[in-house]
């Protein structure tokens, strides 16, 4: 699919600062390129105003509102056209949406499964720790190895679990060597 073509899954929106309408390609996009460019100080290019000019035509568009009853029969075919054509694009945002909820779904389902695995260890961890009577207490040398394995520097697609972990660490050295 060409760069033109990916257009057609962006959604139309309006602009938080000026009102008028563009095409929003994520859900954070708050402005219109237009609107962006002016609040970071950008130079505004031909392409920039000639978006600006159908822009505005847009909003007249939107504006005018059609009386099916005196439209000549052109007309009423163009609206009906234009309808049909609105109700393919809200179907492709349907689509689009049911995709970011299926990912979402999936990216919940590793979020438990790794919430579950952090649990699973903690419970290891405390059954072996020597408050519980069990294994050998950690050694301040083992205790620097452990460190330079999880430290959330080492370990950033974890980053969450290899802070927690480290933190840990600390503390336990923190008993051993005050």
């Amino acid at each position: 699919m060409s760069e033109r073509e990916a257009v057609k899954e962006w959604l139309i929106a309006n602009c938080m600062t000026c009102g008028k309408p563009f095409g929003q390609e994520e859900a954070w996009m708050e402005n219109c390129p237009i609107c962006f460019k002016e609040s970071k100080g950008y130079k505004l290019l031909k392409g920039d105003l000639a978006f600006a000019c159908l822009q505005e035509e847009v909003a007249r568009l939107r504006a005018v509102k059609p009386n099916p009853a005196r439209a000549p029969d052109g007309d009423v075919e163009r609206l009906r056209e234009e309808i049909e054509d609105l109700v393919a694009k809200g179907m492709a945002a349907e689509a689009r949406v049911e995709r970011l909820q299926k990912h979402r779904q999936k990216l919940k389902a590793k979020i438990d499964e790794l919430e579950g695995e952090v649990a699973r260890l903690r419970h290891e961890i405390s059954m072996k720790s020597p408050a519980a009577g069990h294994g050998q207490a950690l050694d301040l040398p083992l205790l620097r190895k452990l460190l330079l394995l999880c430290h959330p520097d080492k370990n950033p697609n974890n980053l969450a679990l290899a802070t927690e972990v480290t933190q840990w660490l600390l503390a336990q050295k923190s008993k051993i060597n005050p």
